[in-house]
């Protein structure tokens, strides 16, 4: 189906999308944000809006009742603020719009003794130096499932956010996407040069984020297992991070860097500075999403 996409506060065309009817929501704000002109606000992402109401990125277009030729509405709306984590235990907040740090304060780290399902009936527990995932189920004593399917250590382990895949790294240099009822391994995502220490699902679960010893982070293609995109730091790669609508990267080196990617162009957008140890962890927050539009402007304010 062809769609238009138009600036909700202006009518400005966007983009005009060809895909199937079965493609997500967030598979076409993708390519809106890829092929729209370039905002001079900083990094931004674009949010389909139509009924008075935001769409949900997983849902199919003929699902959410855009057919044919459809003109679709769009919010273009920027990420406000990134948490970092150091080795220190220094947390700052930084400011996305200025890259400056808004606060600093302290924390007291702990190793995650696994992820939750999400739906908070079944947990992946890791334990370095060990080779294996296990998946059990919360409160009970027997292991559903049992893989030893690395080759060396696993560093972390994820679910998808419907809970049907999980996702390990490990010091073999490799990721891999598990089927979450089977413990079938589906994908084994492979390009790395050294440890890998963070694995992480996009938020519509079509790609995974992965931080790496060999100075990168990447992007891949969970249908294909293919990578899409590579980050590089000066010092080795500790985390990788998608924001909430999954269009920017934000990754962590012990470089004391923090970086924030633009993941359909490479591009980095924001260097973060600030940390005197190296980095360990980031996360966005703050998304400037509101209940209804505003026509005076066409970025959406907190």
């Amino acid at each position: 189906i062809e769609l238009f996409a138009c600036l909700a506060a202006t009518g400005e065309l966007l983009a005009t999308a060809r895909l199937p009817s079965t493609a997500s929501v967030g598979e076409l704000c993708r390519i809106v944000a890829a092929e729209a002109p370039s905002a001079k606000i900083g990094p931004c992402s674009y949010h389909a809006f139509v009924g008075g109401r935001f769409l949900d990125a997983s849902v199919p277009l003929f699902a959410a009742g855009l057919r044919h030729q459809a003109s679709v509405d769009f919010v273009r709306c920027r990420p406000s603020a990134v948490l970092t984590v150091a080795e220190d235990g220094t947390a700052k907040v930084f400011n996305t719009e200025t890259g400056l740090c808004a606060a600093t304060m302290f924390s007291r780290r702990t190793p995650h003794p696994g992820h939750f399902s999400p739906d908070g009936s079944r947990m992946i527990l890791c334990s370095p130096p060990s080779s294996e995932v296990v998946l059990r189920k919360v409160g009970g004593s027997e292991a559903l499932i049992q893989i030893p399917g690395h080759i060396d250590v696993v560093r972390a382990a994820v679910f998808s956010r419907e809970g049907f895949h999980f996702a390990t790294a490990s010091s073999d240099r490799t990721a891999m996407v598990w089927n979450a009822r089977t413990g079938e391994c589906l994908r084994t995502l492979a390009g790395h040069t050294g440890e890998v220490c963070s694995v992480v699902f996009s938020p519509d679960g079509s790609q995974i984020a992965t931080a790496s010893a060999d100075c990168t982070a990447r992007v891949w293609s969970v249908a294909t297992g293919a990578s899409v995109a590579c980050f590089g730091h000066r010092w080795g790669v500790t985390s990788a991070n998608f924001s909430p609508d999954g269009c920017w990267v934000v990754t962590t080196a012990e470089d004391r860097t923090v970086l924030i990617w633009d993941v359909a162009t490479g591009e980095c957008t924001h260097v973060l500075e600030g940390h005197d140890s190296p980095v360990v962890e980031a996360s966005f927050g703050g998304f400037w999403i509101p209940p209804t539009i505003s026509h005076r402007n066409d970025l959406v304010q907190p």
